[in-house]
């Protein structure tokens, strides 16, 4: 079983290589429009916009090249780490049943789903990463453009256009699009959301693939505070989390497929589902009660003197954290070319102070390590 703890321990290093990879593409877009915002021929202006784009292209599949490998390398172990962790909690229960462990490295069967969930994540990440590409371009060339018009046509000085371009880049941040759908995300947003899905998805399989080998029919499912709570079974998770299930159509228990949505996009182990399972033995205390159950699903936190329900709290708590990342990563953009950034730094404050007022409010757990890096004060020109 993995706890939500362990979710975002195992998935830091992972989210830093991305963080970093994100910082350099706005960096050298940003160095580029400052470069190319001093031209004002028409004529050159063009050249100089096709060369750049050009560069700009071939800089993020450059750098895509090399962080493929370290990324393949933290993958692996994030996905090794999360089988180990799982598989240690099973290894408890079936031992205390009188059943033997099992070794994740011994067995053929748990190292095969291990390598097809890790291979299956990283081919996903793969092509969201490959996508910057395109992306990053296609924001080059609207920034620089804009810049332009700004300073032939709209009378502003260069440094004020560029600025504009620049604060227009790291707005836009670094995107990927999901093929086939064509959506469109931030590539933080999208690499957590393919990571933790992947990870879980393994930590599951590894889990049901002992359940089968023992021919354990009962399933206890985790539970914690603020699960998903909207909509009927199984897309509602605070419904069906913390309770037993068969897998085998035993007449005393509610079926574990059909009520959880195992195996589906929005059930247990489903995108950005945290929920894992176990094995269960008939007459041994559950891990939840009903009363903790009911405690989970009817928790609430107070939020400008009203009660609010907890998961919504969350989803606002979410919300709060992109704006500072995106405040943080518009002031730090700014700063890396040598752009005065006081405006957007005191914006980063100020978006803190809100998050520290509503953190103290709620009760919640503030999460730095989802409100991006340090932010870099420059106001010296």
């Amino acid at each position: 079983m993995l706890g939500l703890a362990d979710f975002d321990e195992i998935l830091l290093p992972i989210e830093a290589i991305y963080d970093k990879f994100a910082e350099s593409i706005l960096s050298d877009i940003a160095r580029r429009l400052l470069k190319a915002g001093k031209i004002t021929s028409t004529a050159a202006w063009q050249s100089q916009r096709v060369i750049e784009s050009g560069k700009v292209f071939g800089d993020v599949v450059n750098r895509i090249s090399e962080i493929t490998g370290v990324s393949k390398k933290e993958l692996y172990k994030a996905f090794k780490e999360a089988g180990v962790r799982s598989l240690k909690y099973d290894n408890s229960l079936l031992v205390k049943a009188g059943l033997s462990a099992v070794n994740l490295n011994l067995s053929p069967a748990m190292q095969r789903i291990l390598v097809l969930n890790m291979k299956k994540t990283a081919s996903l990440m793969q092509n969201l990463t490959m996508s910057t590409a395109i992306r990053s371009q296609t924001s080059f060339l609207e920034a620089l453009d804009l810049s332009y018009m700004q300073v032939v046509h709209g009378g502003m000085d260069y440094r004020t256009a560029v600025k504009t371009a620049v604060k227009s880049v790291a707005r836009r941040g670094v995107e990927v699009v999901h093929y086939p759908s064509g959506r469109v995300d931030q590539l933080d947003v999208a690499m957590r959301r393919a990571v933790l899905t992947g990870v879980a998805q393994t930590a599951t399989a590894l889990t049901w693939e002992n359940l089968v080998d023992n021919d354990i029919d009962l399933i206890e499912v985790s539970a914690h505070i603020g699960a998903r709570n909207k909509g009927d079974v199984p897309e509602n998770h605070a419904l069906w989390q913390g309770y037993v299930y068969s897998r085998k159509n035993n007449p005393d228990f509610p079926d574990f497929l059909t009520v959880t949505g195992y195996g589906t996009k929005t059930g247990l182990s489903g995108i950005n589902c945290r929920h894992s399972f176990y094995p269960y033995f008939e007459g041994t205390p559950r891990k939840y009660d009903e009363e903790t159950l009911e405690a989970y699903r009817n928790k609430t936190v107070l939020h400008r003197g009203k009660e609010i329900d907890f998961y919504k709290a969350t989803q606002m708590q979410r919300k709060q954290e992109r704006k500072i990342r995106d405040a943080k990563r518009e002031a730090n953009t700014l700063q890396a070319v040598g752009l005065n950034n006081r405006e957007e730094y005191q914006k980063v404050r100020k978006l803190q102070a809100q998050m520290r007022r509503f953190i103290a409010e709620t009760g919640l757990d503030r999460k730095p390590e989802r409100e991006g890096g340090k932010v870099i004060l420059l106001d010296s020109k």
